[in-house]
């Protein structure tokens, strides 16, 4: 069990930092991609997806590289995705505006802060 959920994390923090190479080249994307979340279903998705990585790295802490790491990651994670529902659609469409509405330095940062979370869920699990 513990090998999908590596491969799984592997293949999320993939994703992660693509995206993000998208953003930091071109800050658009990641105003973008922020804005399409931003609706109750996508939020849903969203938490969903956070919840399911966090349990997936808590399950493959014990044979990480890293495993405080991953555990760390994984409860930040967790607690990512149980907010998304307590702070609802309307104040995470505040927050997505200021996002969308930074320049596109911020983008870009935001996007290295993003791929720097894949890259380390990647080597703290592999």
């Amino acid at each position: 069990m513990a090998h999908g959920s590596a491969l799984f994390v592997v293949l999320f923090g993939i994703v992660i930092i693509s995206f993000s190479a998208f953003a930091i080249v071109n800050p658009d994307f990641m105003r973008r991609a922020v804005g399409y979340w931003v609706t109750p279903a996508r939020l849903a998705v969203a938490t969903a997806l956070r919840l399911s990585l966090g349990a997936a790295l808590l399950i493959v802490a014990v044979d990480a590289r890293l495993p405080a790491v991953a555990r760390g990651l994984g409860v930040l994670t967790i607690f990512g995705g149980l907010i998304i529902p307590v702070l609802g659609v309307q104040r995470i469409e505040a927050l997505a505006k200021r996002r969308i509405a930074g320049s596109d330095l911020s983008q870009r940062v935001w996007g290295a802060i993003a791929g720097a979370f894949g890259a380390l869920m990647i080597y703290a699990v592999t």
